[in-house]
Formats: structure tokens, C-alpha cells, sequence
């Protein structure tokens, strides 16, 4: 199978392979719609690249890239890829910083002629304009924001234009759907957004099923400045955790920064209770982390602030 390089979207395309992986065997096979063949120093050269969904996307939605990489040599460090948006003025309005490859494939651990296919997204802003916008895509040093030379026939500049995104119109949802459960919680400090209510269905489950929480959030600024995770867990009163979801909003594709001011983000998730968990009744807990220092977000419910940075839902009965 090809290696995969790219951030932390690549485990969505663990199942695709190529009969080898090699630059000089692979190149004419590889699935693209761009052949840019952009040398970036001496031994990195962009050969392909995809987006992976229209060119046409809403504020506060991610604009996925596949990208196709050879090694022509082992590199020296380990770059990193930077994606950019850049509005009609040349203003930078989303950046994106990732690996050049996936940590357990670095760069330097690159073998000549290898040929990487790698993951990585840019953020729309949910402030953005509705109009178009260029992508720029360039690769810098590990330790600095020198960019690495590139082929000679792109005139000096230090990026490589991967062409042009339209940012369309979208009506934002404000009012929320019914729920059984209001809630009200509020999470970070200044908040940054709160859990209106949330579904459960159904709160009583059998092991070896599953069932669906809703949460619904309510966003109170549109420039919450990381992207965190939401965690879900069941767990019995000695904190052993029986099932737990874990991951970005809607599957990945509304992060906590496309959110908007007063948007309205229904997140559903779906838990398995195990074939061999004990019969009784269970915590349901939920709350916010920052995946990059695992660190969770204050939470307070009726200007009580809760331990251990979760908010106890309510107790989900498990049975036979």
C-alpha cells in the first residue's frame, strides 16, 4: 500500500492502496485532478493533488486536500506543509500548519523515490465574505516559517497557487429544533459556547447495542480560536468508562472554529455498550478538549462550575 502522509485526517483513507510505492512506477497511476510536478528544494516534489470535495464551500466548513508527494532524496528535516486563504486584498484570512507526513513516518525516515499520499484541510473562517478566494499551498523549514526554494518557473514566489475557492451565501440556523432535554450548560471561560439540550434515544439499552446522543450547541462567538474535541463517556459510579465517543463536531465537519456567533450545531454520536458490561445504571458525561494538551474546557450550569471539566447528563440504564 502507498504510505500515507498528511495530519490527522489520514485514518479516514487507511483503505486506500496502490500496487507500489515507488515515484517512478506510480506516477502516471496516481487518481488526480492536478499534476503540478513542483519541486520544493532538493528533495521534495509535489506531484499531484485533489480536492476532495467541490471548489465551492460555506463559511465555517473545512476544504479538504489530497496531495501526492515523491521523495527524490531523504530529506533533511521535517518540513511542514502550510495551506493558506487569501482574500482579493492578499490578506491571509485561514491558515493551515501540519506535518509534511504522518509522525510515525517523518520526513526524514523518507526513502528516495517513495511515493506519499498524504490528508491535510483548511478551515474556512465563519466570518468569511461570501466571493472568491485563493489557496496557496508552501512548505516550511521544521523550526521556522522559512519556506523551503521552489521550481524555478513559479518567478520567486514562496507558495505554490493551487487555484481558486468561491465561498458562498449560507443562511445560519439559530433557532433550535425540539429537544427532551434542556440543558443550558455554558463551556469555557469567557464562554465560548453552550449545550442548549440534547436527545437521548434510548436511555435505557441492552449490551451489545447502541444508542444516539444529540447533542445540540449553541456558538457564542465565530472566532473560537482552537478546535476542540467532544467527549462522550458512559462510565459506572467507580469512573470505569464502559463506552465513550471522541472526536470533532459532526463527524469532523463543523470544528468548534467554523463555528458562528448564535449558530445553532446539532452533533449527533453514536455509542456501543459492550457485550459484557455489567446490568445497572451508568454516568453519561460530556465536555470539551483541546486534543493538543488534552486540556478541557471549564464548564458551569446555572453559574456552578463543574469538577473535573464534564457535565453529568443524566444515568442510562443498561440491561440484559
Amino acid at each position: 500500500p502507498i504510505a500515507l502522509a498528511g495530519g490527522g485526517l489520514d485514518s479516514h483513507f487507511t483503505d486506500i492502496s496502490i500496487q507500489s510505492a515507488m515515484c517512478t512506477e506510480t506516477r502516471d497511476r496516481v487518481e488526480a485532478d492536478f499534476f503540478p510536478k513542483t519541486r520544493f528544494g532538493d528533495e521534495v516534489e509535489l506531484i499531484a493533488y485533489n480536492w476532495l470535495q467541490s471548489n465551492e464551500i460555506r463559511p465555517g466548513h473545512r476544504l479538504p486536500l489530497k496531495v501526492w508527494w515523491c521523495a527524490d532524496q531523504t530529506p533533511a528535516e521535517d518540513y511542514r506543509l502550510r495551506l493558506q486563504l487569501i482574500n482579493d486584498d492578499g490578506q491571509v484570512i485561514a491558515e493551515a500548519l501540519d506535518l509534511l507526513s504522518h509522525q510515525d513516518h517523518l520526513p526524514t525516515e523518507w526513502s528516495p523515490g517513495e511515493l506519499l499520499m498524504g490528508i491535510s484541510a483548511l478551515d474556512v473562517p465563519a466570518w468569511a465574505e461570501a466571493g472568491e478566494y485563493e489557496v496557496r499551498l508552501s512548505i516550511l523549514k521544521s523550526d521556522s516559517d522559512e519556506t523551503l526554494n521552489r521550481s524555478w518557473w513559479l518567478l520567486g514566489k514562496d507558495y505554490l497557487p493551487l487555484g481558486t475557492v468561491t465561498v458562498s451565501e449560507w443562511p445560519m440556523e439559530t433557532e433550535p429544533p425540539p429537544v427532551a432535554n434542556l440543558v443550558g450548560a455554558e463551556f469555557g471561560d469567557p464562554r465560548l459556547m453552550s449545550l442548549y439540550g440534547y436527545d437521548l434515544v434510548p436511555d435505557q439499552v441492552k449490551q451489545n447495542d447502541t444508542f444516539e446522543l444529540a447533542p445540540v450547541w449553541r456558538s457564542f462567538s465565530d472566532r473560537i480560536p482552537v478546535s476542540y474535541s467532544v467527549f462522550v463517556h458512559l462510565a459506572d459510579d467507580d469512573e470505569k468508562i464502559i463506552s465513550q465517543g471522541d472526536g470533532y463536531p459532526v463527524g469532523g465537519s463543523r470544528p468548534t472554529t467554523s463555528w458562528r456567533k448564535d449558530e445553532i450545531i446539532v452533533d449527533p454520536q453514536v455509542l456501543i455498550v459492550p457485550a459484557d458490561a455489567e446490568p445497572g445504571e451508568y454516568n453519561l458525561w460530556i465536555g470539551f478538549y483541546d486534543p493538543n494538551t488534552g486540556q478541557r474546557l471549564p464548564v458551569s450550569l446555572a453559574d456552578e462550575v463543574q469538577a473535573d471539566g464534564r457535565l453529568l447528563l443524566q444515568k442510562v440504564t443498561v440491561t440484559e
